[in-house]
């Protein structure tokens, strides 16, 4: 009778900790996500409005002297961080500058986490800040003579007001191409190797981590590993470069074009000061025709400090 009693016991524990894994990862725990209809959106909530107002005016100007009062404090925001923010988004979108409100939503979840809220209609993933029970979330494209990028910015309620909570810009195109094109160049690639990385390139073209997902990230990497697994990748290029000790194999955007950042370390472990271009030249030349539609490769050590190089890493532009 003990052994059924303790038996119903592990058993009762058992559901209660899949309940407890399930109540804090679930992405659905008592939050909600409306997508808000802007038009009308002046009247229902009207410093909401002026704020998002703002940021686009700042955008669009490049005055900061409306926007930056309404930055939570906390954040430390001043005129001059604006103005170099804002002349740094313009170098990397190029003029003229245009903006376009693409999407809020409010989002309502437990104060005491921050949490994944789905918004299913956008195929959006939002995260929640912690210590609010509601904050709103704008998406914001920018697009520029070069490039594409998104502003993400939440306004949070503090002390009977509204202020910024969050406010980021992330990259949403390369050479003038957004991800979904870099699929479409993938799909067409005779080559697995640049396949795979095109692929790359286009994932890290939907990443607004921690604080946004869109769905097609998850479809891009089911598709890379339809090609490789990213173990399998690895080994492609550790197989080649037999010279070295191959930590890792990263895609990298650059100025011209794609390319690959090889981290490692020697295996003449004797050999302590290390030559980051020669080492970038003996990579080119013994991966051949694998990279010749590559811009560049970077090489940097992955060392704990056993070995040293003039520079942090070496650019062998193509």
């Amino acid at each position: 009778m003990k052994n059924k009693s303790q038996g119903v016991l592990l058993a009762w524990q058992n559901k209660f900790f899949l309940f407890l894994v399930s109540f804090f990862s679930s992405p659905f725990l008592s939050a909600q996500c409306e997508t808000l209809s802007l038009l009308g959106f002046e009247k229902s909530q009207e410093k909401i409005f002026k704020i998002s107002s703002e940021v686009l005016e700042f955008f669009n100007s490049g005055n900061s002297e409306n926007l930056v009062s309404f930055f939570h404090p906390r954040l430390k925001i001043t005129r001059g961080k604006l103005d170099s923010f804002y002349q740094l988004e313009k170098f990397r979108l190029g003029l003229p500058l245009k903006t376009f409100l693409y999407r809020g939503w409010k989002v309502s979840s437990k104060e005491e986490i921050a949490q994944d809220i789905l918004c299913e209609k956008d195929g959006v993933t939002l995260l929640s800040h912690y210590g609010y029970s509601h904050q709103f979330n704008f998406w914001v494209d920018l697009f520029g003579e070069k490039e594409k990028r998104v502003l993400f910015f939440s306004v949070v309620p503090v002390d009977g007001d509204y202020v910024i909570g969050l406010f980021q810009v992330v990259k949403w195109s390369h050479m003038k191409k957004g991800y979904e094109e870099w699929v479409k160049e993938a799909l067409e690639e005779k080559s697995k190797e640049l396949a795979y990385l095109k692929l790359d390139i286009a994932k890290k073209l939907t990443l607004g981590d921690p604080f946004f997902k869109i769905e097609a990230t998850k479809e891009i990497e089911s598709l890379q590993k339809k090609i490789f697994l990213e173990k399998d990748y690895f080994k492609i290029y550790q197989k080649k470069l037999k010279t070295l000790e191959l930590k890792s194999v990263k895609s990298i955007f650059n100025q011209n074009g794609i390319g690959l950042k090889f981290s490692y370390l020697p295996f003449d472990k004797s050999k302590k000061i290390v030559n980051l271009e020669k080492d970038c030249s003996a990579i080119k030349t013994s991966l051949g025709a694998m990279i010749q539609n590559l811009s560049g490769i970077r090489c940097e050590l992955d060392s704990d400090g056993s070995f040293s190089s003039s520079e942090e890493s070496f650019f062998l532009d193509f």
